[in-house]
């Protein structure tokens, strides 16, 4: 179990089967989401109308166990502060795998800048979580040109 504080919030998070980091659910609410069906568009029209504010959609997204990457990658969270506890151990079993998959995740990143750092996909897939993955990626090539034979 972890946590990552968004906007001054905290949230309690786990990494789930595959590894992905997501919001500790709500049993009540997961279930009220089943039973119900509640659709993204309709909770919108709500936040539209100020019904509900971003922080109730917010909380509803951890409720029911949404992803962290996938709340990040919302375009109206984009301006949220999203602060990774520091003594999340769910993050540091990660890290300690990292080294012995260097060269694989190196390669890995450099045939996703590939992709997504061209002046196209620049245009069409923007955001402030998107960007500051672009810049990690190109630190990360960067500093690993010698190994990758990167000119």
């Amino acid at each position: 179990m972890g946590s990552i504080k968004i906007n001054g919030k905290v949230f309690e998070t786990f990494k789930d089967e595959e590894g992905i980091e997501r919001f500790k659910p709500n049993n009540l609410i997961l279930n009220m989401k089943i039973n119900f069906d509640i659709k993204v568009s309709e909770l919108m029209k709500l936040v539209h109308l100020k019904s509900i504010t971003l922080m109730d959609l917010l909380d509803y997204y951890a409720a029911i166990g949404f992803t962290v990457s996938g709340v990040q990658e919302l375009s109206f969270f984009e301006n949220y502060d999203f602060v990774r506890d520091e003594n999340n151990n769910s993050n540091k079993s990660t890290s300690l795998l990292i080294p012995q998959y260097k060269e694989e995740l190196l390669e890995c990143i450099q045939n996703l800048m590939g992709v997504f750092d061209t002046p196209i996909s620049r245009r069409q897939v923007s955001g402030k979580f998107v960007e500051e993955a672009r810049k990690i990626g190109r630190e990360i090539l960067e500093s690993n040109k010698a190994r990758l034979h990167i000119e």
